[in-house]
């Protein structure tokens, strides 16, 4: 939620306070408003180092919980407590701001361990590119809830969505299920690595055939400290590049609706609803890159081709004419090219990091790597309200501009070593060895078996020979009919025709018997391949539609509630005769 756009309606932004102002003049207003976005991002980034390390100590659903019940209460405490009893205090606005960081920095550490719990490495990157736009989705049901109820006063504003809040954190507390051996389910990953050929599950099976005594040591199931995790591979790197991609994305998520107010001149009500459209934008690509990610088994190259196209575009949005529908669609994608990259390092990079092979056998590690990436990305962030004033004061918003562009292409920078080690491996092969191993390989070596298992030219032979023998034998007598007895007869005489079916392919040359096998394979491999392919294409076009239609059916629920709110107040004003008397006049053609 854009708490900022609450708390200058709080701060007679809007005119509440016409007869009792909290600052002198806009200016200072502003600047507060800066430094408690401030405050806020340093508190939030410094909690998630501390949570995130607690997350994997203690029980990740009461933390979660923990977080929700008090992060809500602490926003009934600062915009409807104060107005209640009519205190107004910056520091009591400060003091509770503060703690309101610390309590809703345990909520995405704890949230992306859960669902690296529960998602595979095959499919993290898709699962986890749209669950990661629960936060753009947040943002916008926020405001659109927020801006329903802003008529009837600015405290309902920090009530309802703090009330949605607690009722949240209450269901989390009794129903959420943090692992899937709760109920009885295998981890993901093992599962995966399993099916897979793992060579480190075919050294394991190699050890337990030997007649030798194993001791099986217990699972420790520790924590990972905070300074190993530092040391884990691609966390520095990562770590950096969403600080600075992170300055980047929250600048626009704060100071968009100023930028367009201020250079259009267009009013807060219409600002605030372009803005969406940058939420859409990250929701849509976000969930479109993690797709890419999962089907070629590499992240850093996703990554790279949008960050590189995010700098241009910010350079033409920068630019835009004042033209609202050009400016929503150079919003969508730059919110696309910014948030995009930005959700697949929160959500399914982090737990990628948190995954690793490395610490396997200390699965422990989700929510502390979680919150090392995402509480450097918050410093990040909070550096970027202490510098985003001061460069839009003295330089103007194209130096703002400018200045993204660079944060953009630190990104890139940070990254380098991460994209010049998986270029050095894979090239510029579309899928990595791990996707191929999944994908094509393993279908292709099912055929193998199943080519293998069929008779030959001998084993007929050797099948004609005990057939003769076969009189000798004693017949076995079965007390009653064997259930299946009918299916294995019938696949029994199915086997016999593949048979002589199998004798007739020896007419033909080899080279001919070998193309066409080889062609077989690769056929139903790549129908196999593009079928499990289209199945979750379909499910994210489904998806995205869901998404898409979602904001339009908010808007329009609460242009019906203004409009009723509308007529109310007519009512109060005119009288019940005044709005009879208007309602029967006749009405003439424009």
């Amino acid at each position: 939620m854009d708490t900022s756009s609450y708390i200058r309606v709080h701060l007679n932004i809007y005119g509440t306070w016409n007869s009792r102002k909290f600052f002198k003049d806009e200016g200072s207003a502003e600047y507060f408003l800066g430094a408690l976005d401030s405050i806020f991002m340093v508190c939030y980034a410094i909690g998630l180092y501390i949570n995130g390390a607690v997350g994997d100590r203690l029980d990740t659903r009461k933390v979660l919980s923990f977080g929700m019940i008090g992060s809500s209460i602490t926003v009934i405490l600062f915009g409807c407590v104060s107005e209640w009893t009519h205190f107004y205090n910056k520091p009591y606005y400060i003091a509770w701001w503060v703690l309101n960081g610390f309590l809703q920095s345990t909520g995405w550490p704890a949230c992306v361990a859960v669902m690296g719990y529960w998602v595979g490495k095959s499919s993290r990157g898709l699962v986890l590119g749209l669950w990661s736009a629960c936060a753009s989705v947040g943002n916008i049901i926020g405001a659109l809830l927020c801006s329903s109820v802003l008529n009837y006063g600015y405290s309902y504003a920090f009530l309802l969505p703090s009330t949605v809040l607690l009722g949240g954190g209450i269901v989390i507390l009794f129903g959420l299920v943090v692992y899937p051996s709760d109920v009885g389910l295998e981890d993901p990953d093992s599962h995966e690595e399993s099916n897979g050929q793992n060579p480190i599950d075919t050294d394991r099976e190699r050890l337990l055939d030997n007649n030798e005594d194993i001791q099986v040591l217990p699972d420790q199931n520790k924590a990972i400290s905070v300074g190993r995790a530092l040391l884990l591979p691609g966390v520095i790197p990562y770590s950096l590049a969403y600080g600075c991609l992170k300055l980047v994305n929250y600048s626009f998520f704060f100071w968009l609706p100023l930028y367009l107010g201020s250079k259009f001149g267009w009013g807060n009500t219409e600002s605030d609803k372009l803005s969406i459209w940058y939420d859409v934008g990250g929701i849509i690509l976000g969930t479109v890159a993690g797709f890419i990610s999962d089907f070629s088994g590499r992240r850093a190259p996703v990554m790279t081709v949008l960050l590189v196209l995010a700098m241009p575009m910010l350079y033409f949005y920068k630019i835009s004419p004042n033209d609202k529908k050009i400016n929503a669609v150079l919003m969508t994608l730059l919110g696309g090219f910014i948030g995009g990259p930005s959700n697949l390092i929160s959500a399914a990079i982090s737990a990628d990091l948190g995954r690793q092979t490395v610490v396997q056998g200390n699965e422990r590690a989700l929510s502390t790597v979680t919150g090392i990436v995402d509480g450097t990305g918050s410093v990040g962030a909070a550096i970027g309200q202490f510098l985003l004033p001061v460069i839009h004061q003295k330089l103007g918003w194209g130096a703002v501009f400018y200045f993204f562009m660079i944060m953009t292409g630190s990104t890139l920078l940070c990254i380098l070593p991460i994209i010049y080690n998986d270029f050095k491996e894979h090239g510029f092969r579309c899928c990595s060895k791990r996707t191929q191993n999944v994908g094509y390989q393993r279908i292709i070596m099912d055929i193998d078996e199943q080519t293998l298992a069929t008779p030959g030219k001998e084993q007929l032979s050797t099948v004609d020979q005990s057939a003769g023998d076969m009189p000798s034998l004693a017949p076995i007598h079965h007390p009653q009919k064997v259930p299946g007895e009918e299916e294995e007869e019938e696949e029994f005489i199915d086997e016999t025709l593949a048979e002589r079916l199998w004798g007739l392919t020896e007419m033909f040359p080899e080279r001919v018997r070998t193309f066409a096998d080889v062609s077989t394979k690769i056929t139903w491999a790549t129908s196999k391949f593009f079928y499990s392919k289209a199945t979750y294409l379909s499910w994210f076009i489904a998806s995205s539609a869901c998404i898409m239609a979602l904001p339009v059916m908010i808007e329009s629920e609460r242009a019906q509630m203004e409009e009723q709110h509308l007529q109310q107040q007519r009512q109060i004003l005119l009288g019940p005769s005044a709005v009879s008397s208007q309602s029967k006049m006749p009405q003439f053609a424009q």
